[in-house]
């Protein structure tokens, strides 16, 4: 059943100066660096790691990361259906929480089936997280402006490459994967929940500005 748009609440953005879809556009622009600058961009360090640290083969980790990507794209046939239906926030939550759990556990992947499993898991959590949802939450909010407002809430996306990547190799190679990973997720935790938390809502509508 369709849980139709979320009521407007005591605590809802209030009017301002601003339109809070700009808001929206720095909320998305700080998940996509957090979360694709740690689940996405760190999958080639997180092979290497495997490799070097658990001993599985260079193919195996392959398949695995191949895996990834089904898991996100299947996942995010189901996050599309739930953006429709539920408030946002709780889906991208959920998104986080799921990837860091499974980011906190690399330190305890040992085998295949166990390596197969934290990637498959990962990219369902990425599919709730990152681009699908903060692309359409900003769709909603714009009609002029929206392939600008779509423009700057992507450049996070890169800077999560330039910030996140070179830091998780840093830390894996001081700290070794399992303890660097633990620290990593309590990053992706506390860059993504909040914000969403506070930040997000699904339309205009949700604060009744339509």
């Amino acid at each position: 059943m369709d849980a139709g748009p979320e009521p407007e609440s005591p605590h809802a953005p209030a009017r301002g100066p601003i339109f809070y879809g700009w808001y929206i556009v720095g909320t998305v622009f700080i998940i996509h660096t957090v979360s694709c600058g740690l689940i996405f961009y760190n999958l080639s360090i997180f092979l290497k790691a495997f490799v070097a640290e658990a001993g599985f083969s260079v193919s195996a980790t392959s398949n695995a990361t191949a895996l990834f990507f089904i898991s996100s794209g299947f996942a995010g046939l189901a996050v599309g259906w739930l953006l429709d239906r539920y408030d946002p926030r709780w889906i991208v939550t959920f998104g986080a929480l799921l990837s860091a759990g499974v980011l906190a556990t690399a330190g305890h992947v040992g085998e295949l089936w166990q390596l197969y499993g934290f990637y498959a898991l990962f990219g369902i959590g990425n599919a709730a997280v990152a681009v699908i949802p903060g692309m359409t939450i900003v769709a909603r909010w714009f009609t002029r402006q929206r392939s600008k407002a779509i423009a700057y809430a992507s450049t996070g996306l890169s800077l999560g490459g330039i910030v996140f990547t070179p830091l998780s190799a840093t830390l894996i190679e001081r700290y070794g994967l399992g303890e660097a990973a633990y620290w990593l997720a309590i990053v992706l935790v506390l860059g993504v929940v909040p914000v969403a938390l506070v930040m997000l809502r699904r339309s205009p509508e949700a604060i009744g500005l339509a």
